[in-house]
């Protein structure tokens, strides 16, 4: 079965990744390394933005960053309110394995569950904002992890994904890049070869998209529909 040896393979590829990060304390990301390691990083302006409208001050927003890898990239200081951050990780046992060896204690640590089964560990509705970054092209259902995000977060409320393009086709499907985003026509495809998923059209029920791009970033709001 090659695409179950590609996952296997992958899998290892992911965790030398993070083990050469956490060596080299970045490594050619050094800011990205001193930022998931600060808890006076502030929340990401991007989702500071989508939340602002539906949190006034004092208020508590809770997010889920789904995918996060060993430690989120979100920030979590925003000044005024109180940003209570869940991050998941189909990995996050061996991430938390490798964080112990090199010895650092995080503001936040990530738990154990792939994105396709955050509906099954939290309850609906129960995050302001679900986000996942360069991630869904890694999972074996992005699809079903769109809807799982869907199912946890708040009516009226979005999921946000950030995804580079083609991601698989510039890796040529090497480990765990399996599946590719892109934007056609003002929607988000999903797409391999012989598979071709509109996601517009697949959560039309659920949620209303909107897509911008950034040179090869994909940016995806979901809005879960009341």
């Amino acid at each position: 079965m090659p695409e179950v040896n590609a996952w296997r393979e992958g899998l290892a590829d992911e965790l030398a990744f993070w083990r050469d990060w956490f060596a080299r304390r970045g490594g050619d990301w050094p800011d990205d390394y001193r930022a998931r390691l600060d808890p006076r990083t502030h929340l990401r302006h991007e989702i500071a933005a989508l939340l602002e409208p539906h949190s006034p001050p004092a208020s508590t927003v809770r997010i889920l960053d789904a995918g996060a890898g060993p430690l989120t990239v979100l920030g979590r200081v925003w000044p005024g309110r109180t940003v209570e951050v869940t991050a998941t990780d189909a990995l996050a046992e061996a991430f938390n394995r490798l964080i112990d060896e090199f010895g650092l204690s995080p503001p936040l640590r990530t738990i154990a569950c792939a994105t396709e089964d955050v509906a099954s560990r939290f309850a609906s509705g129960s995050f302001d904002l679900a986000y996942a970054r360069n991630t869904l092209d890694h999972s074996r259902d992005p699809l079903g992890a769109i809807r799982a995000m869907l199912a946890v977060t708040k009516p009226g409320r979005c999921v946000f994904l950030q995804h580079l393009a083609d991601e698989a086709e510039h890796e040529r499907y090497r480990g765990l890049h399996q599946w590719n985003f892109r934007e056609e026509g003002g929607s988000l495809i999903l797409w391999r070869p012989g598979v071709r998923i509109d996601i517009g059209d697949e959560v039309r029920n659920e949620a209303a998209l909107r897509v911008a791009t950034r040179g090869r970033w994909i940016d995806a709001t979901l809005i879960r529909r009341e």
